[in-house]
């Protein structure tokens, strides 16, 4: 009879379920499958909206 504890075991089974099927890629909003693709695609967003912040939020400071 078992112990009551799951039988999964990290070492056998790497592929994790926020990834895509077979690869370490995090599955995202694009659909992006490709390592380099998405670094890229994450770098261009993240300038695109450190643009905005910087330059078209206004910042209140409290006093």
């Amino acid at each position: 009879m078992g112990n009551g504890f799951s039988t999964y075991d990290p070492l056998e089974n790497r592929q994790s379920i926020y990834c895509y099927k077979g690869t370490d890629i995090l599955i995202n909003k694009e659909n992006i499958r490709d390592a380099k693709a998405l670094a890229e695609y994450e770098a261009d967003i993240t300038m695109i909206r450190q643009y905005e912040l910087e330059n078209e939020q206004t910042v209140k400071a409290e006093r």
